[in-house]
């Protein structure tokens, strides 16, 4: 102990001297205990300098009664030398890898905690130091004011560097890390699975915290199986700070960059965006997809048939009037025109020539030729506009089957309907041969319709079918 008649009691004093003191009270509001060390000499201990344990720290009044006698270690004092800084803890300065306690200041999202540490320093900790294994929600189990034990990494410019990691404050404790630190590059192998926190998604792809100076980037081509064809897809599945699991492709030591891989096949863990979020393309089942090669050949023919087109008014017309016309009947009319120009009149005799006929006869042929000609042109007029009313016939037609088509598929797909004809009652029991049930229904249904023979006859062929080792059908 230190002796209460020195004359000069700074000589004694240091930094890092150990001495006997004395408990005289724990201030509750200033959060210190106060203690003597001569009866000239009095001495304080800041809450986080009291002990190791952050049990005894929640119950500072009640583990330190009056009088009780400490060793303590000097951290400061003043000019005088009357009034000192004490530690219980043998933590006199904070240095890389000193282990001390801490108390939570603030809490920030994917950031992490700032936590007080003793002689007035704060401390960083970032997410990738609070545990040994990630966790989706990493500040969950942390509050302001918790008090908690640090492992100090580094202190550069007046900014110290934490970690709460188990496998740093007790190194010899077997614990299980299931995350590593990783430092640098030199930390990560190609083929090793990982985990990090997503830091942003962009159109390049995701990038993938894996430490406080390491970076992983995850391709659009490496998010899902199936083709992603924007980030907007990914941005509905994967949010900022969430935790996922890639796999290490390469490492590119130039550039600091390492590129990764979500993928299933390589995770081996399910996509992280549903299958249900696949192209139409990709997910057509074979009944689909012949429904789509349909749609594209009735496409293909509608594409043929002449295509009607607006034709707006300028501004400086009336407003509001459509014009409609179609291309292929103005080149026909156009064809037809120039066809008629070039066609030369022509005799054409109905019978045999006679020298004795006058020139009469000849005025006749010409008007029955033109009287045929007219004809013709007005058929072929008349074909024309019934071909493409045929035509609008088979597509509306088509449509309509492929209606139907789609209703049946959808009815006999659904577990719940009840048979109605006897070709499902035929179908139900080709699935089913051994089901008496259900030959009972079949023949029950031709019976409500009257249909003795056809009862009958299912009745037999229910008596071929079941096997005969089915006793109880």
């Amino acid at each position: 102990s230190l002796n209460a008649e020195n004359d000069s009691p700074e000589d004694t004093l240091k930094p890092g001297q150990t001495m006997t003191c004395f408990v005289q009270k724990y201030n509750v509001l200033k959060k210190r205990l106060e203690v003597e060390v001569t009866p000239t000499i009095r001495g304080r201990v800041q809450q986080l300098l009291l002990s190791s344990n952050p049990k005894d720290i929640k119950h500072a009044k009640k583990c330190f009664k009056k009088g009780q006698a400490l060793i303590a270690t000097v951290t400061d004092c003043d000019s005088s030398t009357t009034k000192l800084s004490l530690s219980l803890t043998g933590t006199c300065s904070l240095e890389k890898g000193t282990i001390a306690l801490g108390s939570v200041k603030r809490m920030i999202p994917h950031v992490g905690l700032h936590i007080i540490l003793p002689f007035g320093r704060i401390g960083k900790a970032s997410l990738f130091h609070l545990n040994d294994s990630y966790t989706e929600q990493p500040l969950e189990d942390f509050g302001v004011g918790k008090i908690v034990r640090c492992y100090i990494l580094s202190i550069e410019d007046n900014a110290v560097k934490i970690s709460l990691r188990p496998s740093r404050i007790n190194p010899k404790g077997h614990h299980k890390v299931e995350d590593p630190e990783i430092a640098s590059l030199a930390n990560i192998q190609n083929g090793q699975l990982i985990r990090g926190y997503v830091k942003s998604i962009t159109a390049s792809g995701i990038s993938l915290g894996l430490s406080d100076s390491v970076v992983g980037q995850i391709s659009l081509q490496y998010v899902t199986p199936f083709f992603v064809p924007d980030h907007s897809l990914c941005m509905k599945y994967i949010h900022t700070d969430q935790l996922l699991t890639a796999k290490v492709l390469s490492i590119n030591r130039q550039e600091n960059l390492v590129e990764l891989s979500i993928l299933p096949e390589d995770i081996g863990k399910p996509s992280v965006i549903p299958c249900d979020e696949k192209p139409c393309s990709e997910t057509d089942t074979p009944s689909q997809k012949s429904r789509n090669q349909r749609r594209k050949h009735s496409e293909s023919e509608q594409d043929v048939t002449p295509v009607k087109k607006r034709a707006y008014c300028t501004e400086d017309g009336d407003s509001g009037v459509e014009v409609y016309y179609r291309e292929e009947e103005e080149k026909e009319k156009k064809h037809k025109k120039k066809s008629k120009g070039r066609e030369v009149p022509r005799l054409k005799v109905s019978t045999s020539f006679m020298w004795e006929e006058g020139l009469n006869v000849l005025d006749g042929t010409t008007q029955i030729a033109k009287e045929h000609s007219s004809d013709s042109e007005e058929e072929n007029d008349a074909e024309s506009v019934a071909k493409k009313q045929t035509k609008k016939k088979q597509e509306l037609e088509k449509q309509k089957a492929e209606k139907e088509l789609s209703k049946l598929e959808a009815a006999l797909m659904d577990p719940k309907r009840q048979p109605q004809t006897a070709d499902d009652f035929d179908r139900l029991v080709l699935g089913s041969p051994d089901s008496s049930i259900l030959w009972l229904q079949f023949m029950a249904f031709h019976l409500q319709a009257t249909e003795i023979e056809k009862a009958r006859a299912v009745a037999e062929r229910a008596l071929k079918t079941i096997s005969f080792r089915e006793e109880q059908e």
